[in-house]
């Protein structure tokens, strides 16, 4: 295998898989929700997160965050957390990918 390609959208975002604790979950965010996300010292509210992103009330109900046993990984299409870099000691590596479907409108 050659050197991987380290992706960085919005949509996807790559982790050192040897750092990721336990089974990976993929839920709603909830209110009390908190990350440490990456660039920065201490936790932020995920809530913060999205309203720094001027994200409006109504889409907020469908943000979904990616855990693993030890907090939040990504606040998808957001955030990521400073946990699970990708180094030049890293192996195995974690691409995880959203995609967004076209929801109906309501009138």
């Amino acid at each position: 295998t050659g050197p991987v390609q380290i992706v960085r959208t919005a949509t996807s975002v790559c982790f050192a898989a040897d750092h990721i604790a336990g089974p990976l979950w993929w839920r709603p965010w909830q209110d009390a929700d908190r990350i440490e996300p990456l660039g920065m010292n201490g936790s932020m509210l995920v809530s913060d997160i999205l309203t720094n992103a001027r994200v409006d009330h109504l889409r907020r109900r469908s943000i979904h965050v990616l855990t693993d046993e030890q907090g939040i990984l990504w606040v998808c299409g957001y955030r990521r957390c400073d946990r699970a870099l990708i180094t030049r000691k890293t192996t195995r590596v974690l691409l995880a990918t959203i995609s967004q479907t076209k929801t109906e409108e309501f009138r």
